[in-house]
């Protein structure tokens, strides 16, 4: 059985723990375990290298697992997504598939899933991500100056899919940033996740915001973000600016937010401010100059395979 490299829920990153699926399984936290967890054929890798050696190893003790025909998972990273790890993971052809689960407790079933992705797939999505921070670091010195790029970006690059009619099974592929930051079309969570996932790597904190908004009579599920712009929070909605243009979904507090409403499980800040319009439409104006780097990067990958 090819072993699995899973990458922590969304709640277990929240929650800082995960419940193992069978009687049989065992989590390994330390190197050490490696000939007690040998006795069950389900194995967690529940510990993250804190260098260059015991990366090595961990590659190491994977590959092993992987000849001894277990199935494994390596999870609880210290962050959601370890880009570097699975890099070199993937440089020593250790067997895996990409496993990305979202099981978003308390939240409509549409948005409980399980993706899978060919290893390939997985890096060609981190080098574009690593490409795009480079741009962004390149050209903005600022915390504002970075958000309000990203924005413009992913905002110029993702597009709304119709959904109408599709079942919960065909709105998967369109639910995550492999999906709005890979093929440039997601719905809602794929929005913010992809905005999440920049602002991360930029060192900016960030939150995905799941919840419901008000739609046709009823409330629907949906998905935003809240971002920190020197040390002040704010309220986001990448989704909706992209649709309508409208900069009232943009850094606003929570009372002009309020027909947003949150699920509990959301780990979310209060915001008091909102960002002063005049300083909004003057980055938005300066941002929209620079050419769109989502779609340059596959333009400069399609001239290197050609």
């Amino acid at each position: 059985m090819n072993p699995y490299l899973i990458l922590p829920t969304l709640k277990s990153y929240l929650c800082g723990k995960r419940k193992l699926d069978s009687n049989s399984s065992y989590i390994l936290k330390r190197p050490s375990e490696l000939c007690a967890a040998l006795n069950s054929q389900n194995i967690t890798i529940q510990y993250h290298p804190k260098n260059e050696k015991e990366k090595k190893r961990l590659i190491e003790i994977i590959n092993f697992l992987n000849q001894s025909g277990k199935d494994v998972t390596v999870t609880e990273f210290k962050r959601i997504f370890d880009d570097d790890l699975l890099l070199a993971l993937a440089n020593q052809n250790v067997n895996f598939r990409v496993c990305l689960r979202y099981m978003l407790e308390s939240y409509q079933s549409a948005y409980n899933f399980e993706m899978e992705y060919s290893l390939e797939h997985y890096q060609e999505i981190i080098r574009k991500v690593k490409y795009f921070k480079m741009k962004v670091e390149e050209f903005c010195q600022t915390e504002e100056e970075k958000v309000f790029f990203v924005i413009d970006q992913l905002a110029n690059f993702i597009k709304y899919p119709s959904i109408k009619g599709l079942s919960d099974l065909e709105l998967t592929p369109v639910s995550d940033f492999y999906a709005s930051i890979g093929r440039g079309e997601a719905v809602c969570v794929g929005y913010s996740m992809a905005f999440w996932k920049i602002l991360t790597e930029l060192n900016i904190p960030c939150h995905i915001i799941l919840g419901t908004v008000p739609y046709e009579g009823e409330n629907v599920g949906h998905a935003w973000n809240q971002v920190c712009i020197n040390g002040i929070w704010y309220n986001i909605d990448l989704t909706w600016f992209t649709n309508d243009r409208n900069i009232h979904n943009l850094l606003q507090n929570d009372e002009n937010f309020k027909i947003h409403f949150p699920d509990d499980s959301s780990v979310k800040e209060q915001c008091l401010a909102v960002y002063p319009r005049e300083r909004l439409n003057y980055f938005l104006e300066i941002v929209k100059n620079y050419p769109n780097f989502f779609i340059e990067y596959e333009k400069e990958k399609g001239k290197k395979i050609a």
